[in-house]
């Protein structure tokens, strides 16, 4: 097999090396208090959320920079990265903060899976974990 990866058969594993390498991004999160940089494409974003899809094409469109502020980067990169491949690994800490996210953005199958995650995960070991991120 050829070394390049857009050989790959896999949608998931080039979507994922195109965010990774930051090729052709087309625009910046300002992301948290802390304000880091998320660089996304536009397309895969409005391509899998209704939310992002009206803020990149509709009547009013975001420019390349959008601030978002109560959605910290760790899990914002979280989400993004499962749009871009259908792939999470979701944990006790986190959880809540990704289904915010999943809500915000209106990202159905990551709500759907933070929802499973809770109903079978949920034990007196991490409800005070799971409870504490509200």
């Amino acid at each position: 097999m050829s070394d390049v990866w857009q050989h790959e058969e896999s949608f998931a594993v080039t979507n994922a090396h195109m965010l990774g390498a930051h090729a052709l991004c087309d625009v910046t999160f300002i992301v948290g208090e802390e304000q880091q940089e998320v660089r996304c494409h536009r397309f895969m974003l409005a391509s899998r959320s209704p939310v992002f899809y009206t803020m990149f094409c509709g009547s009013l469109p975001e420019v390349s920079f959008v601030e978002i502020r109560d959605v910290e980067a760790d899990v914002f990169r979280t989400v993004v990265r499962f749009m871009y491949t259908g792939e999470i690994q979701l944990m006790p800490d986190s959880v809540m903060a990704t289904m915010y996210a999943a809500k915000k953005y209106d990202i159905q199958p990551l709500t759907n899976r933070c929802k499973t995650f809770l109903e079978k995960e949920i034990k007196v070991e991490n409800i005070c974990i799971i409870l504490d991120q509200e």
